[in-house]
């Protein structure tokens, strides 16, 4: 008699090869999110420091525009209109020491870029410690 199939070791060697390939495989795909976002944040660092620069120009050019400007660079509370054209989906909670500017839908209150004006001396920084 010929029979045909698996016995029952080779398939138990099969079901502990692939719960092995899991737990390996797993929480390689549960961290994309976070790198994702990570990611983002890069790419607003690089859209908030274009806004400052653009602001930086434009307060060079306008040098009797104090509601905007402070030392040649945006005002920490006015960066966002400089970015809101160049950059859709982010909002700014705007404070007086530090803007922090969001994407929008993101809950996360700890993943976002921070703008600061300092007496000229400007500070562009991300700010990930939430992110997930």
């Amino acid at each position: 008699m010929n029979k045909k199939g698996f016995t029952l070791i080779e398939l138990i060697i099969v079901i502990v090869i692939l719960g092995i390939l899991a737990a390996v495989a797993v929480p390689r795909f549960t961290d994309l999110q976070e790198d994702a976002k990570k990611g983002r944040l890069k790419g607003l660092k690089a859209a908030v420091i274009t806004a400052a620069n653009i602001g930086h120009a434009h307060c060079i050019l306008n040098t009797d525009d104090t509601d905007n400007c402070s030392n040649g660079y945006p005002k920490t509370e006015k960066i966002c209109a400089f970015l809101d054209d160049s950059v859709s989906d982010v909002w700014c909670d705007n404070g007086s020491t530090e803007n922090k500017i969001y994407f929008s839908g993101d809950n996360d209150s700890n993943c976002y870029v921070s703008y600061k004006n300092d007496s000229g001396s400007i500070s562009i920084e991300i700010k990930d410690d939430g992110c997930k």
